[in-house]
């Protein structure tokens, strides 16, 4: 089953919720943030059924829509030689070639001067991939050459690479390497957000302070003892907790045009606090900038399968 957040909610309803909630993160920005947003959830990582990592929740932050929603798939897929000895084990493996066919193919296989010349023969089913098949194949050699094939693989090297890179130039045909498309993997999604904020007055300026610390913190990780309790010594340090993870909606968009989410960590956070130039606020403590530009690469904990995509997921 699918655990792709796809939660639907209207934006008031949101901020309405975070204000009442105790939770130690519910922020949002700005103050007045419309009817669309993208709501991050934060949680303590915590290892559980079916590889879920989400732990005890530890609160929400609720932002404007980023400038950029891009959805993505990298599928790891790629070219591979198999050779041919590659390609017929398949065959026998699907059941389009029988080993008794494999091996009356191998016995008339090549130019007829293989059948006559044991050395380049050997190098063919060498060079072929088929050296531990050449046994097999030899008994369909001509008169007494089978014993001779033997004896050359065996003592096959350099000599005999040469050989058959000889008979290559001089028939002018070269061994099929028999490249096709092989299905590695699904590599994780990833994803980047940007945002440009500029506080209107010096309580949203202090509230995106806030947000912006409360990422980083829950980006980063943090010191574990060894044995649970501090020494004060080296020991203190000698674990790093693993960072928290977030879940990630968008807030009153319609999802069936959109997509959903994995749960993620946040991978990098980019913080531009001079981004409309050294434009500042004086303020009673200093000065504070005008505009900041907000970014955070995130990379999803799962991969995406059909099964996200099947009816009614």
């Amino acid at each position: 089953m699918s655990d792709i957040r796809l939660g639907w909610e209207p934006a008031e309803a949101v901020v309405s919720s975070a204000k009442e909630s105790t939770q130690r993160f519910d922020m949002s920005f700005p103050k007045d943030i419309g009817e669309h947003g993208m709501l991050l959830k934060f949680s303590k990582y915590k290892f559980g059924e079916l590889g879920s990592i989400s732990g005890e929740s530890i609160g929400s932050i609720l932002l404007p829509i980023p400038s950029n929603i891009r959805e993505s798939y990298s599928v790891e897929i790629g070219p591979n030689s198999v050779g041919l000895g590659g390609m017929l084990g398949a065959e026998a493996l699907n059941g389009t070639a029988s080993a008794s066919n494999i091996i009356n193919s191998l016995a008339n296989t090549g130019p007829s001067s293989l059948m006559s010349d044991p050395t380049a023969a050997a190098n063919y089913f060498m060079k072929s991939g088929l050296a531990s098949t050449a046994a097999g194949a030899v008994g369909g050699l001509a008169g007494g050459v089978g014993g001779a094939v033997l004896g050359t693989l065996a003592g096959q090297g350099a000599a005999g690479s040469a050989l058959g890179d000889a008979l290559s130039l001089s028939s002018g045909t070269a061994l099929n390497p028999h490249t096709t498309v092989m299905f590695r993997g699904m590599n994780l999604r990833s994803h980047n957000f940007e945002w440009t904020f500029s506080p209107r007055s010096q309580s949203e300026g202090e509230m995106l302070r806030k947000i912006i610390r409360a990422v980083k913190r829950n980006t980063l990780p943090s010191y574990q003892s060894a044995g649970g309790q501090r020494s004060g010594t080296a020991l203190d340090r000698v674990l790093l907790k693993y960072p928290s993870v977030v879940d990630i909606s968008f807030v009153g968009l319609d999802q069936s045009y959109f997509f959903g989410f994995k749960t993620c960590m946040i991978t990098q956070v980019e913080v531009d606090y001079s981004q409309n130039g050294n434009a500042f606020f004086a303020g009673p403590t200093g000065a504070k900038p005008v505009m900041i530009r907000f970014a955070i690469n995130l990379m999803e904990s799962k991969i995406h399968t059909a099964e996200d995509f099947e009816a009614g997921a």
